[in-house]
């Protein structure tokens, strides 16, 4: 058998035993460990304090997000796998060599000291590692970070996900709580209820909450009156913090929380 289909035969030889490590672990390995360390019962420690620190989530959910993980992590590998068959391809080399010309003999690899290779590589793979296990495991690792950005659950106490939203109610009898979709200006990122909900974690004085939503009710009846914000006519506002237990993972009940706050009431006064 020649050199080249040698060469296919091993890639695809490759390729045919990660397809099946793949399935093991994805449908039968992954299932039953993170099953076990949802309920504590696993026989890795490490596993058992990670979905302890977890937020109330159904168990299907932690098993999508392992198969999840473990596809992306086969398909670079094969990616990795098929990269380096291609590049030792003396076709792909000659079309390389013809396409950016050939590679300089001033310092050729062979010169480079098998330490210092070692080095390169073990310095490579570890960064890439190290970024993998914080990305995937979720868990801080400095310099490398899992980066949630400004997702935020509780998962050592309290409701699984909390949220502030702001409601205003309506002079119609009986009266509505509509939500107060108010942001100022147009393209500020962050809606009031969200700035009001960040003075409340903070423990400012009910006082200066209902300050600031004074004046939000104030520029929305004025900004009403000039026709600039159409919308309902309120004769106060109220924050409330909502808590869900388990949030569906698509949302779902996002619109039906297991619990509401009264934080802070104010009432129109013009």
């Amino acid at each position: 058998m020649s050199r080249p289909n040698m060469r296919i035969l091993a890639l695809m030889s490759i390729l045919l035993v990660a397809v099946a490590l793949y399935a093991v672990l994805a449908f039968k390995v992954a299932p039953e460990m993170v099953a076990a360390a949802y309920h504590g019962e696993s026989s890795f420690e490490f596993l058992n304090a990670l979905f302890a620190r977890q937020p109330p989530r159904p168990l299907e959910l932690y098993v999508s997000y392992a198969k999840t993980s473990l596809f992306w992590i086969g398909m670079l590998f094969a990616s990795g796998v098929c990269i380096t068959f291609l590049v030792q391809e003396p076709r792909f080399q000659r079309w390389w060599e013809q396409r950016f010309g050939p590679a300089p003999e001033e310092s050729p690899l062979s010169e480079i000291s098998r330490l210092r290779r070692a080095v390169i590589c073990t310095s490579i793979v570890g960064f890439l590692a190290a970024a993998a296990i914080a990305a995937l495991v979720n868990v801080e690792l400095w310099p490398f970070s899992p980066y949630t950005m400004y997702a935020n659950s509780r998962p050592r106490q309290g409701p699984a996900v909390s949220h502030y939203r702001l409601y205003g109610v309506t002079e119609t009898v009986p009266e509505l709580e509509v939500w107060f979709d108010f942001s100022e200006p147009i393209d500020q990122p962050y809606r009031a209820e969200n700035v009001l909900g960040s003075w409340s974690k903070r423990q400012l004085s009910d006082d200066k909450l209902q300050q600031a939503m004074e004046q939000l009710l104030v520029v929305y009846h004025a900004e009403q009156e000039q026709r600039v914000r159409p919308g309902p006519v309120y004769k106060s506002l109220r924050l409330y913090r909502e808590e869900w237990d388990s949030l569906d993972p698509h949302g779902a009940d996002r619109a039906v929380p297991n619990r509401r706050a009264l934080l802070v009431e104010t009432t129109k006064k013009f």
